[in-house]
This record gives structure tokens, C-alpha cells and sequence, in this order.
């Protein structure tokens, strides 16, 4: 029989035998991951650094080639390729004033004509430059007296309702200006001007002596004769349609209007427009537009500041606490007016001619206009350059000083030691 210690033996030298042969195994492991690791990556990396040269050669060669591409698609891309703006979105504007009419036969106040102009169309618009464009029209003739002005119509033109737009609806609207009972401001720039229906897309108007600046007149909102027509003359003015549910045939449609504060020093309003689909120049790029009214311009600064409005308007000038970065353009609107001074020649002074060319030729205008702080377009006729009737012929002198010395002193103005000019005693004065 074999003996318990025996067994006990036999055991442990076999687990004996088993460890070793696992431990030669994981010393020929490795030993082989070491030789392994030796040939094929530390004897590589010396191989590297002996071809270093050829390595650095092919870097650079494909740093060059990168370089040269990102280069060329750059220039290139001006070839291309050009930055324009995308349809869609909603255009936020602030503008100092309140809102109170969006009917462009009330329409006066820069809130209101801004509403007017989204919503209504007109006749004819004013480009920036002061060109006249057709825009309900197609076409426009006038007779060789000047007196008859003829105007053709689009075709494809429909109110925000759904309702067709014909010369029945320009009728209309002129010929509520001329009554008296609308109390219109334009009334006085239709007074006299006799308005014909030719056909659906044609309109006679015949006024009483030629304007050449007539023309400029048909630049006001046309509103429906289908909504309007039952509502009286003078209770037009307080109609719903002016501030509630004003319908035209603009590039956008009237949503609402949300008003906040009682104080009217504090009041502001939101009025909202959707683009119409059914414009009649095509697609309109922005989803909608929102106006935002303020009465002062710290608020409409504050605002801007925020980012809740995009745009403001009526600023006099750019405040400094606004960034000057590229991403805010400043646009300055001339206006088609301008402002002048005219010669009392009732003044015993200002009779004399050479005394009244003489002030226009030593008055500097280009430094007065370099000295506010805006910007100006010089005028140099009683007509704008617009106008149909200015002449580049007949325009104010440029300022020169030695012409207006040589004036004055052939009149018998002479300069005496206070510099002031005296003649027979009395000096050269003016009040402004």
C-alpha cells in the first residue's frame, strides 16, 4: 500500500515540474517580444535617422503642395464665388417716433411711412439716387403741352385679400386726396388735377398748367377702392383699416400691432408683417419684418446694444458707446428737400446786385456742409439735380473770395481800418 506521504509527494513535484516549464515559457516570451521589438522598431528608427534628409525632403514637399492649394482655391475662388445674401429670416428695426397710420393718404410721420411703404404700393417709388422708378406701372407718356400725363398698369397685381388690382383703385385714391371733406396733406399737391379711368390698366390724370416735377406726385400708397369706397369721407381718417387691418399690395402683409405703456413719453409699439407671397415682383427675400417704435434714443440704444433689434433709425448721429466694428454699417439717407438762404431785396442793401453776388461768391458752402455733424449732398440750384427743370447752366457760382472783394469795392464798399466796409457811412450789415 502506498502511504499517505507518499502521495503527498508525488504531488508537489509535479506541480514543481509544471511551474518551471511555465517560467521557461514566459522567459522564452519574452525574450522574443525583446528581440522582436529590437529588430523590427529600434534598429528602424536608426535606419530612420540615416534617411532623415530624404524624410524632411518629402515634408516639406507636401507642406509646399498644401500650402499652394489652400493659395489657389483662395484666388481662385473670386472667380467663382461671391458673397450674397439668403432668402428667409426677419428683419428688426427700431425707429424713434410713434406709430399711429398706416394709410398711406395720412401716412406723414417717418413711423407711419415706413408701415405705409411695407404694406402699400405705389404708382411710381424714388430710387436713393432720386431716380424715378415704375412700380404699379409699366408705362408713362405725356403730351407735348405737359399737361396730360397718361399711365399704363400692371397686370399681374393683387391685394393682400386676394382682390384684383385695377385703374379703378388709383382712381379712387386720387380722387379721395382731392376731397376735402378726407383732409388729406396731400390734398393740396392733387387740388385741381383731374383724374380719368381709360381702361382697366390705364389712368388719364390732366392738371391745369405743366409741372414738370408732377410726376414725383404719384409716389404715395395706393389703397383698395373695394374696402374703401363705403366708408364716408370723413370718417376715412378714424377707419379701422388704418392701423388695424390695412390691406395693399406691398411686398409684406400687416400682422398686429402690440403697444406697450400708457405715458405717451414712454410708449412703444411692435407692429409685424409676413412676406407676401402673391408680390407682384416676385418672391420676397425675408420671412417678415418687425418695427419697433421708441420715443428716445438712449432706449432705442439700449436695445440695439441687446440685440433685439437689428437696425435703427433716426439717429442724428452714431452714439460712442456703439463698437466700431465692420458688422455695423452707418447709412446717411439724403432727403429730397434741401435748405437754402434767399436775399430780402427789399433791404436797402440787398438791393444792389453786386452786393447780393458778392455775399454768394465769399460764402464758403463746402466748409458749412464740412462743419455740422452729419452729412450732406451740396446744392447748387433752387432745383435739385432731380428735378426736371434744373439746369446745369444756371447754378449759384462757386465761393471766390477775390471776385467778391473786386465786387464790393466797384460798388463803393470800402474796407476801413475796423474791417468793416462802409459806404456814404453806413456799414455793410445784414441780419439773417
Amino acid at each position: 500500500m502506498v502511504s499517505l506521504k507518499q502521495t503527498t509527494h508525488k504531488y508537489r513535484l509535479r506541480l514543481r515540474r509544471a511551474f518551471r516549464r511555465r517560467k521557461r515559457h514566459a522567459e522564452d516570451a519574452v525574450a522574443y517580444a525583446d528581440d522582436s521589438v529590437n529588430r523590427f522598431v529600434l534598429r528602424r528608427f536608426k535606419n530612420l535617422y540615416k534617411v532623415r534628409r530624404f524624410v524632411l525632403a518629402w515634408v516639406v514637399l507636401l507642406v509646399c503642395i498644401g500650402v499652394g492649394s489652400i493659395w489657389q482655391v483662395r484666388g481662385l475662388e473670386r472667380h467663382y464665388l461671391e458673397l450674397a445674401p439668403t432668402g428667409g429670416g426677419v428683419y428688426r428695426e427700431g425707429i424713434i417716433g410713434s406709430f399711429t397710420n398706416a394709410n398711406p393718404l395720412f401716412a406723414v410721420t417717418n413711423v407711419d411711412s415706413s408701415v405705409s411703404r411695407l404694406v402699400f404700393s405705389s404708382l411710381f417709388t424714388v430710387s436713393p439716387e432720386g431716380e424715378l422708378k415704375p412700380d404699379l406701372a409699366t408705362g408713362y407718356n405725356v403730351n407735348d403741352t405737359g399737361t396730360v400725363h397718361t399711365v399704363t398698369l400692371r397686370d399681374n397685381v393683387v391685394w393682400h385679400d386676394g382682390h384684383a388690382f385695377d385703374a379703378g383703385d388709383v382712381a379712387f385714391t386720387y380722387n379721395t386726396i382731392k376731397n376735402a371733406d378726407v383732409n388729406s396733406p396731400l390734398f393740396s399737391s392733387w387740388r385741381g388735377v383731374k383724374v380719368e379711368v381709360v381702361d382697366d390698366r390705364t389712368i388719364k390724370f390732366t392738371i391745369p398748367d405743366t409741372l414738370g416735377s408732377f410726376r414725383f406726385s404719384m409716389t404715395n400708397g395706393i389703397v383698395p377702392e373695394h374696402i374703401l369706397s363705403d366708408v364716408e369721407p370723413a370718417d376715412l381718417r378714424s377707419s379701422r383699416f388704418n392701423a388695424v387691418s390695412p390691406v395693399g399690395t406691398g411686398p409684406f402683409s400687416y400682422s398686429g400691432v402690440e403697444r406697450s405703456g400708457i405715458d405717451p413719453d414712454e410708449r412703444t409699439d411692435k407692429i409685424t408683417f409676413t412676406a407676401n407671397d402673391d408680390y407682384f415682383r416676385g418672391d420676397v427675400q425675408l420671412d417678415g419684418v418687425v418695427l419697433r417704435t421708441y420715443q428716445n434714443e438712449e432706449d432705442i440704444v439700449a436695445d440695439f446694444d441687446k440685440q433685439l433689434i437689428t437696425a435703427m433709425v433716426g439717429l442724428g448721429t452714431l452714439p460712442d458707446n456703439i463698437p466700431d466694428t465692420q458688422d455695423i454699417v452707418e447709412y446717411n439717407t439724403p432727403l429730397r428737400d434741401s435748405v437754402m438762404a434767399f436775399f430780402n431785396t427789399s433791404s436797402e442793401i440787398l438791393r444792389e446786385t453786386s452786393v447780393r453776388k458778392a455775399l454768394v461768391r465769399a460764402s464758403d458752402t463746402q466748409m458749412i456742409r464740412e462743419r455740422l455733424p452729419y452729412q450732406l449732398v451740396a446744392v447748387d440750384s433752387p432745383f435739385l439735380k432731380t428735378h426736371t427743370a434744373y439746369d446745369p447752366e444756371r447754378v449759384q457760382l462757386s465761393p471766390d473770395s477775390d471776385v467778391a472783394r473786386e465786387l464790393l469795392d466797384a460798388a463803393d464798399w470800402k474796407l476801413a481800418d475796423d474791417g468793416i466796409r462802409y459806404k456814404d457811412g453806413q456799414p455793410l450789415s445784414i441780419r439773417i
